[in-house]
């Protein structure tokens, strides 16, 4: 009976062994809230499994505990379970990885697949009007769009040349706060006339997500919610299992006047599928409260789970 019950507690062990693993890793979920749910969740399952006990001395004892344990044992609901919650926690660590000083050529393939975005350009250490890029503590990508929204016309040779006015643009930092230093001093030129207004300005992980002044405000949150939905998707092909993007790749919390989740979408064809997951639906840029990204989660391991170049 005990053999029995040993090889019935090792799946769930192997699970639970799994599920510890995550939480003890250096590398932190988007959505800080499915640390605390996996942690409950885990604890919940331990105190679900069959504990052997200490056999007695007594053949009529042992009778008796060889009768308790003959109840059947089914640990199927707890596994599935945990295994999803699992599975969310994974894939929320692998979306905070993309916009942690994501390369600017993952950023414009992002913003290239946005309808209303009709053109990107990143800025050069020749053409950056602020001549900040790779700088200490400034950004080390920036990157212009613009969105057919903007139906005024924008003075300028280029892209970068005419600034957010045009659409927006993406900064990326290497810190998450490097990337707040930044924000708050976006912030300070708030409420100004539009020719001086630096337009919306949210952080998620490292990256300042920037909005057109000349937008509405329902378009700046609808725009910056987008721009932010496509940074953190996760792309998988059914072939390859490739990434789309490995630069930063492996679910904290966006930080900024921000903090956000998403809510599980999957889509799925006869040659891929794209998967978002995470705990929640994600919060409009109004809705957001500041929260910090560790530092440590700057370092960008390789899930073994997938195989492409590494930038």
């Amino acid at each position: 009976m005990i053999a029995k019950i040993e090889k019935e507690n090792r799946s769930l062990e192997e699970t639970i062994k799994a599920s510890k693993k995550l939480l003890s890793s250096k590398d932190k979920p988007l959505d800080e809230n499915l640390t605390v749910k996996l942690k409950n969740e885990v604890s919940t399952v331990e105190k679900k499994k069959q504990v052997i006990p200490k056999i007695k001395k007594k053949t009529s004892d042992i009778n008796k505990q060889v009768k308790s344990l003959k109840k059947p044992i089914n640990y199927t609901t707890e596994i599935k379970e945990l295994k999803d919650k699992n599975q969310k926690y994974s894939t929320s660590v692998k979306q905070l990885k993309q916009i942690t000083n994501p390369s600017n050529t993952f950023v414009e393939s992002r913003l290239k697949e946005i309808v209303t975005i009709t053109d990107v350009q990143s800025a050069t250490e020749n053409n950056d009007p602020n001549q900040d890029l790779n700088k200490q503590g400034s950004y080390t990508a920036a990157v212009y769009f613009a969105d057919n929204e903007v139906t005024n016309p924008v003075a300028g040779a280029d892209l970068v040349a005419k600034g957010t006015d045009a659409g927006g643009c993406v900064e990326v930092y290497k810190t998450a706060e490097d990337a707040k230093k930044r924000n708050d001093y976006l912030s300070a030129f708030d409420g100004l006339p539009t020719v001086i207004n630096p337009g919306s300005h949210y952080v998620y992980g490292t990256v300042v997500i920037r909005v057109a002044a000349s937008l509405t405000a329902s378009q700046q949150n609808a725009l910056t919610q987008k721009i932010y939905e496509k940074l953190i998707e996760i792309k998988y092909d059914s072939t390859s299992k490739n990434t789309s993007k490995m630069e930063t790749s492996s679910f904290t919390k966006p930080s900024s006047s921000s903090s956000s989740s998403t809510q599980a979408t999957v889509s799925e064809s006869a040659q891929s599928y794209t998967k978002t997951v995470a705990g929640s639906a994600p919060t409009t840029p109004t809705q957001q409260q500041d929260s910090g990204v560790p530092d440590s989660s700057q370092d960008m391991g390789v899930n073994p789970e997938f195989h492409s170049n590494i930038d």
